[in-house]
């Protein structure tokens, strides 16, 4: 009964970033980001700030619904301040019309996406309680946080970029494979890491009060690793217009999650966390294949591409189960060498397989600090 209220004040959410929703995707087309940095952390600062002030004086959950909505507002007026267009309030349906074919496909994919995502936080709230719906979700929070630091902002940046050499695919297949390259050199192990330390992680964040949450945990940090490389299927489709594709496709992975997480919540959240694991790696081939096939690569060209960051990966996983099974520490002393063991073998591993990706970024990484310091 309390979310009844705090859904109605949190919705006021849309209408407000509706108002400024053309301002700032036309700040992304133009690839502002810096401007779109500084207002969205002006707005952040603001908002925790408050935030904060208002969880120290006893508003408990409404000090969050507040951070939401001055977030929402704060942005809304400076996109609205520091961009070049003002609407003319002219309605004209032939511009409709033109954007129709993408956007209506692009809105049911995304839609039909979200009901099927989050069909396993309905069906755990109203079979298994509000506590089992806590643990599943904060476990899957923080396994989406590698994702969306990687592919969901890189969807975002390189969209408007891919959008304008939509015609030249040869190019466009060029920079995909260093993209997916980049994004699984640093989300594989991260994830990886997650799911072996997830014990320690837990332990030591949270308390003994969320040990249930361990193994969700590390079943959702393993999945995050096929849903980093998947999310960027998003990016193929939008970029070359192909939104309708990407519609008819969405609906049958969709239907199979909504079966999975009806079958897997009669064992529980870890039975959820199972089937939606074993929903991702049924489809993975199939789903990512008619993605990738667009822009005229096969699934034998990825492979070669990843083959060495998936080597150094396993050799890191199969090293922290060992230090799993063996190790019988303190957990902030198991935590810190798991940590160090895992990074330095993966690194050796990266180093002999992706020499020159390394020495290509680390001189990369050079030339950004000296014009930084210019």
């Amino acid at each position: 009964p309390v979310l009844i209220d705090l859904i109605r004040i949190i919705c006021l959410t849309f209408i407000i970033t509706a108002i400024s929703s053309v301002h700032v995707n036309l700040l992304i087309r133009e690839l502002q980001f810096k401007k779109k940095i500084i207002i969205n952390c002006f707005s952040v600062l603001i908002s925790y700030s408050l935030g904060f002030f208002l969880a120290f004086k006893g508003y408990g959950v409404w000090s969050l619904a507040i951070i939401g909505l001055l977030i929402a507002t704060i942005n809304t007026v400076f996109y609205c301040l520091f961009s070049a267009w003002i609407p003319s309030f002219i309605f004209e349906w032939n511009k409709i019309k033109d954007l129709s074919h993408f956007g209506l496909n692009f809105m049911g994919e995304t839609i039909v996406s979200y009901w099927s995502r989050n069909y396993d936080n309905f069906i755990i709230g109203k079979m298994l309680g509000s506590t089992d719906l806590g643990i599943y979700s904060k476990a899957y929070s923080l396994m989406l946080t590698p994702l969306r630091n990687f592919s969901t902002v890189i969807n975002k940046v390189m969209f408007p970029a891919f959008s304008q050499k939509q015609g030249d695919l040869p190019l466009l297949k060029k920079y995909y494979l260093k993209i997916i390259i980049i994004v699984a050199l640093f989300a594989f192990p991260l994830m990886i890491a997650l799911a072996m330390v997830s014990k320690e992680f837990v332990l030591l964040c949270f308390g003994e009060k969320w040990q249930r949450m361990i193994p969700i945990l590390s079943i959702l940090s393993i999945l995050g690793a096929i849903q980093t490389i998947l999310a960027l299927n998003a990016l193929i489709y939008n970029s070359l217009g192909k939104t309708n594709i990407a519609f008819k496709i969405s609906i049958i992975p969709n239907a199979l999650y909504i079966v999975a997480f009806t079958v897997g919540v009669n064992y529980g959240i870890k039975g959820v966390a199972y089937s939606f694991l074993l929903a991702n790696v049924l489809l993975f081939i199939p789903v990512y294949k008619n993605a990738v096939n667009l822009l005229n690569i096969s699934l034998l060209e990825v492979f070669q591409v990843l083959k060495g960051i998936i080597i150094a990966s396993l050799v890191m996983t199969i090293l922290l189960l060992a230090l799993n099974y063996y190790l019988n520490i303190s957990l902030m002393a198991a935590l810190i060498i798991k940590l160090i063991s895992g990074g330095f073998a993966y690194f050796i591993f990266i180093y002999i397989f992706e020499k020159d990706l390394i020495i290509s970024l680390k001189s990369k990484a050079q030339i950004f600090l000296s014009k930084r310091n210019e």
